[in-house]
């Protein structure tokens, strides 16, 4: 089932980094130390927004028996937990699974909605990462 964004969350997710610039302003601090501490909290508030945007995106429940590519496949009784690594931090995914028999590889209609790589970390990240070692 997919949710709606709660936005009324962002605004209270943004209130220390707007906090944090108004102290910065006051104190006079130094434009790299205002960057070291933005930072953080965009990386934090990143997070919760990704967060936010996962669990907006469901759980996968499609009903008990789903049909896929001509095969019925069953629910699995519980959710799944999936690690995903970000840009922002690491998120646990629970989601269901969908297979013909248990213990078996399964879909995951939330994964596909997220569009998901099948590693743990974000294409994002990857990329992010390839970059690094290159340079």
């Amino acid at each position: 089932m997919l949710a709606e964004f709660d936005f009324a969350e962002l605004e209270i997710a943004l209130e220390p980094v707007v906090e944090f610039l108004n102290q910065s302003l006051h104190e006079g601090r130094r434009l790299d130390e205002v960057e070291r501490g933005l930072h953080e909290r965009l990386r934090v508030l990143g997070l919760n927004l990704v967060k936010g945007y996962v669990n907006a995106a469901g759980d996968g429940d499609e009903g008990v028996i789903l049909v896929r590519h001509g095969h019925q496949l069953k629910r699995s009784p519980q959710l799944h937990v999936r690690k995903h690594l970000t840009i922002f931090g690491r998120l646990v995914i629970k989601r269901y699974l969908y297979q013909k028999r248990a213990k078996q590889a399964g879909y995951s209609p939330t994964d596909e909605r997220l569009g998901l790589p099948a590693g743990e970390q974000s294409y994002l990240f990857e990329e992010w990462s390839q970059r690094l070692v290159t340079n």
